[in-house]
């Protein structure tokens, strides 16, 4: 099955969604201080009066991740969250990542369809999910076992209803997408690219005369 459009929040303006945004961050405790910046006030276990400012480390021999942190930044400024990116050693990314090391982290990995997408980064045990949602839930866990297991009208009807529930819970923030584009000229021979959905990929080709 492909993947199914929410369209969230295509009814609603900038100004009433960043209004929407200090109003849910005022709830939580987190208000705006004298320099326009969040703080803390009767957050439970938070000093009252601690900025509310977290490091994002992003893998630093990928430039996407930088534009996308930073991307990030600028927009929770807008709401007075202070968001700063961490240039992050690419080594040890995924395993600090792996071993919780980060209040906040930007990742990407790729998921061909709705089957791929919530086996690996939605169910419990899926390959991705200790590094991205890290959820463990048996009701999401059986919904995805039924859309694997049924057929397509079955999945496409289940996946719509975990969309819906993604877009609301929201245990991911998407700041960007990446989609490998190729043009071909008609002269082009001998073109080769690795055999997924990777980005980071070598083609060798010619051109013929």
């Amino acid at each position: 099955p492909n993947f199914i459009e929410i369209d969230t929040y295509d009814d609603t303006d900038r100004a009433a969604s960043l209004a929407k945004a200090g109003e849910l961050l005022d709830q939580a405790g987190w208000v705006l201080g004298a320099d326009g910046m969040r703080e803390a006030k009767g957050v439970a276990g938070v000093d009252d009066g601690t900025k509310f400012s977290v490091q994002v480390p992003y893998e630093g021999n990928w430039p996407a991740a930088e534009c996308n942190t930073l991307l990030l930044q600028q927009t929770l400024k807008e709401v007075g969250l202070d968001i700063q990116p961490n240039k992050y050693d690419p080594a040890p990314f995924w395993g600090d990542v792996a071993a919780d090391k980060f209040q906040m982290y930007h990742g990407g990995a790729g998921a061909t369809d709705s089957d791929d997408l919530y086996l690996n980064w939605f169910r419990s045990g899926g390959a991705l999910t200790p590094l991205t949602t890290h959820l463990n839930d048996p009701e999401i866990d059986a919904k995805i076992d039924a859309a694997i297991a049924g057929d397509a009208e079955t999945a496409k009807g289940i996946y719509a209803e975990l969309e819906a529930w993604q877009a609301d819970e929201l245990p991911m923030l998407v700041t960007g997408y990446q989609w490998p584009q190729v043009a071909l000229a008609n002269g082009l021979e001998g073109y080769y690219s690795i055999p997924d959905t990777s980005l980071k990929w070598l083609a060798n080709a010619t051109i013929a005369p």
